[in-house]
């Protein structure tokens, strides 16, 4: 399984701490059965008029249906999640990314 995320910065700076982008995958009753810090790293991203793709890879999930949830965290887990100011932030600071299902010949 890849995950494939357009970022843009549309602001006017870039964030200049250290931030992870962590995808975790939950299974059907919630619970995370894998988590990879992305590719994309926050820090110094600089404004743009377009996006960049990064594309991670999740390899090794059974057969079943998953959702993907992101979160940009502090890697010393001192900070709340950062807050990227687009809709859909859930309660714990997280975004949900979609649901997909792994079948039997992936």
């Amino acid at each position: 399984v890849s995950v494939s995320l357009n970022w843009q910065n549309t602001g006017l700076t870039p964030v200049y701490e250290v931030w992870e982008t962590v995808i975790d995958i939950l299974n059907a009753t919630g619970q995370v059965v894998q988590s990879k810090v992305s590719s994309f790293k926050p820090r110094l991203f600089l404004p743009a008029t377009s996006a960049a793709t990064f594309t991670d890879n999740l390899p090794g999930l059974p057969v079943g249906n998953y959702s993907a949830v992101l979160t940009v965290k502090d890697p010393t887990g001192y900070r709340a999640p950062l807050p990227l100011f687009i809709k859909g932030r859930n309660p714990n600071g997280s975004y949900t990314l979609g649901s997909f299902s792994v079948g039997a010949n992936h």
